[in-house]
């Protein structure tokens, strides 16, 4: 698995696909699925390449908003087209998503090859807005380590305010307050409460998006429960 994933990240640079890798990669753990930001311009010259290079490509369209699903050569590329957070991927932005190679950050975890400010603002938001506890998320600990003393820089810089105030609605200062609190450990209940909260902020003077959040948690609750979802196609239907 660990070459197999080498080499796709490999095909897509030699393939010039622009993207970005959302959630950084432990290869000591077993790999579920890839998750990256591809624009959706760039999407059909990837099928087209991946159909020539593998002999066995599928596709579906995921459960998720702005997501579809590809897998090649046994891996699954969880594909979304923008910056997008919450289950569901309710929160759709139209803001660029910067695009990057990958690189080690150790002989076992892959990143984005980004500055340290975009690599902490957009794996920050991942954990908190996306997962229900940050701490049962597969690169935690990895997270953990690296920012453990280094966190209060990195909320400061200029990259981090902005998308706090692009995802938040301009809150970014109550935003700092709720990971301060989390980082030192001042408040348990805020530790303990965090995603929550931040959640709350995000739906904040946003009602059309608490509704549409609220209907997608209804609609993909359903389709699991049922064991609704779209159907992988040979990619070669797709091309034709």
């Amino acid at each position: 698995m660990r070459t197999d994933i080498k080499e796709m990240f490999e095909f897509l640079d030699g393939q010039k696909v622009r993207y970005y890798l959302l959630r950084p990669l432990d290869l000591r753990k077993e790999i579920e699925d890839i998750d990256i930001i591809i624009p959706k311009e760039d999407f059909d010259a990837l099928i087209t390449s991946l159909s020539k290079t593998y002999k066995k490509v599928l596709f579906r369209n995921s459960n998720a908003n702005a997501s579809v699903q590809v897998i090649a050569n046994g891996i699954l590329l969880d594909i979304k087209f923008s910056i997008c957070f919450l289950p569901g991927k309710t929160l759709v932005l139209k803001e660029s998503s910067p695009y990057a190679g990958v690189r080690k950050l150790s002989n076992d975890i892959l990143v984005p090859d980004v500055s340290e400010e975009v690599l902490f603002t957009f794996w920050t938001y991942h954990l908190f807005l996306d997962k229900p506890i940050p701490e049962k998320s597969s690169t935690y600990d990895i997270y953990k380590e690296l920012y453990d003393t280094r966190w209060e820089a990195c909320i400061d810089t200029v990259f981090f305010k902005k998308w706090t105030n692009i995802i938040f609605n301009k809150k970014s200062d109550i935003v700092r307050e709720i990971l301060v609190s989390y980082f030192i450990g001042e408040r348990e209940l805020v530790k303990k409460e965090t995603n929550k909260l931040m959640r709350g902020l995000v739906f904040k003077n946003r009602p059309a998006l608490k509704f549409n959040y609220v209907i997608d948690r209804i609609k993909f609750a359903a389709q699991r429960r049922l064991g609704i979802h779209d159907r992988y196609k040979n990619i070669t239907k797709i091309t034709d």
